[in-house]
């Protein structure tokens, strides 16, 4: 089970050694002689599987943060004079469904609405009465400001109204926003020091990806790299895995689960022609299995060329938010005379839209963050 833990003490899983090597070398023989190395299977004989199970499974990993919220606060919760009348929660980046909101609505649980967009832009500081009984939850800090010059009175006048509210109350906020608010309006002087999700490392996504490893049709699933055939999920009698896979996938995701699972849903794939066609090798591999699921690398998608300094201005400013619409981006954004990167964003899968906002997409967010901190634009530590 995932359990909370001071933020300051988040360890994201490390890339295996040999695997970081590798990479450097392929990279650098590819742009050297080009990529001819032989797989077992070829990926163009491959398509994207399309099984509903894993599809719901996969882009909905709310069980790390239910099971960790449920165990951690009940203790909390249930005490009537708590050193701290509130609790501050920092969750990851590209929470795709909004799982704190979820969480508390599932348990009964009072959720404060944030105010509109525009009322922020307009300066609005009125906030709303936040006496009462039981657990009040925050689920999104990031939508109580907004970047701009009159953006911040709301929060302000919130937090103030939070420091001396004696009332259990759950505030949730991103890693991007939590380090704009220290630094715009010192948020950590008025609220506890943050938590979070301990980090998913290996052993946690192989156990969760073996309890959905069956198919719609209740045939058990493998999972073989199609580059060499090796079941990634095989693991010997010390429960030590067979291969570096799934530690490549919790290092390349920081620890996220929910990158971790659009990071490993992008790369599950199947044949396009029947199973008589295998190669030898690909035959004997899955002599055994019920179900085979073929797994291939995922490229990082790149940002436009020659407007990558906008490009980043435009990720730093939705990962802060959470989403914007595209007139509230260029609220927030300088003006720079240069032309809009979003359609290049979304065509890129950098971005997705939903309705009227943007956001960037779970399974690109590991590239943007790694972009960002190159460029030196500073993180929220996830």
């Amino acid at each position: 089970m995932t359990e909370l833990i001071p933020l300051a003490d988040y360890a994201a899983p490390t890339m295996p050694t040999e695997h970081a090597v590798r990479k450097a070398l392929d990279k650098l023989k590819k742009r050297l002689v080009g990529d001819n190395e032989e797989s077992m299977l070829q990926q163009e004989g491959l398509e994207r599987a399309s099984l509903k199970g894993l599809d719901e499974v996969c882009s909905n990993p709310n069980g790390f943060f239910r099971d960790a919220l449920d165990e951690h606060l009940a203790p909390w919760l249930t005490d009537e004079e708590p050193n701290s009348w509130l609790k501050l929660l920092i969750v990851p980046s590209c929470d795709p469904q909004g799982l704190a909101e979820d969480w508390a609505h599932a348990a009964g649980h009072q959720v404060l609405a944030p105010p509109q967009r525009q009322q922020l832009l307009e300066g609005y500081d009125v906030v709303p009465n936040l006496h009462g009984s039981g657990l009040l939850v925050i689920p999104h800090l990031e939508n109580w400001f907004i970047r701009q010059r009159h953006g911040l009175h709301m929060v302000r006048a919130l937090l103030a109204q939070l420091a001396k509210l004696e009332r259990h109350c759950l505030i949730c906020c991103n890693p991007w926003a939590w380090r704009f608010l220290v630094k715009a309006v010192g948020a950590n002087l008025s609220l506890p020091s943050p938590q979070t999700l301990a980090a998913t490392d290996a052993p946690s996504l192989q156990a969760w990806f073996e309890s959905i490893a069956v198919d719609d049709d209740g045939k058990r699933i493998t999972f073989r790299l199609a580059k060499s055939g090796y079941d990634v999920l095989a693991s010997g009698d010390s429960g030590k895995l067979h291969n570096t896979h799934l530690q490549q996938l919790a290092a390349r995701s920081g620890g996220i689960p929910w990158v971790a699972a659009h990071l490993w849903r992008a790369s599950l794939n199947v044949r396009r022609s029947p199973d008589a066609d295998l190669p030898e090798r690909a035959r004997r591999a899955t002599g055994n299995d019920e179900r085979t699921l073929w797994i291939i690398s995922v490229d990082d998608s790149r940002l436009p060329q020659g407007h990558e300094d906008r490009s980043l201005l435009v990720l730093q400013a939705l990962l802060i938010h959470g989403s914007l619409t595209a007139e509230e981006l260029n609220t927030v954004l300088p003006a720079t005379g240069e032309p809009d990167v979003l359609p290049a964003l979304l065509s890129t899968g950098i971005v997705e839209r939903d309705a009227a906002l943007f956001r960037v997409r779970a399974i690109a967010y590991p590239a943007v963050r790694q972009a960002l901190r190159s460029a030196g634009f500073p993180s929220g530590g996830l």
